[in-house]
């Protein structure tokens, strides 16, 4: 196992791309008192949201069902049960984008 591959490290471009946005959003945000409300921060800021959610679907996923983890199902032939694993991961991880998408 290399290191890439271990669990820790899995969607970490995800998160350096959410922590990189949330950054960039920080460094231009205007200083207190002044309202400057310009597309391209609330661009960047929907686009960190989406970052974390991506993230974070993937874990909740992982979590929730650590035993039905769509590479498990590659061997024997079982394509069907494979697609399904990877539409669950799919669906979990396009729900907690449009959450926190919504919720901010």
């Amino acid at each position: 196992m290399t290191l890439l591959e271990s669990s820790w490290l899995r969607m970490a471009g995800a998160l350096l791309v959410c922590l990189v946005l949330a950054l960039a959003l920080y460094l231009t945000s205007p200083p207190p008192g002044q309202m400057d409300f310009a597309l391209w921060r609330v661009d960047l800021h929907k686009l960190s949201l989406a970052a974390a959610g991506a993230w974070m679907g993937y874990w909740f996923d992982r979590w929730s069902s650590p035993y039905a983890r769509p590479d498990c199902f590659l061997v024997g032939g079982r394509d069907a049960v494979f697609a399904a694993a990877m539409q669950r991961r799919a669906i979990i991880q396009g729900a907690t984008i449009i959450c926190i998408g919504l919720a901010a």
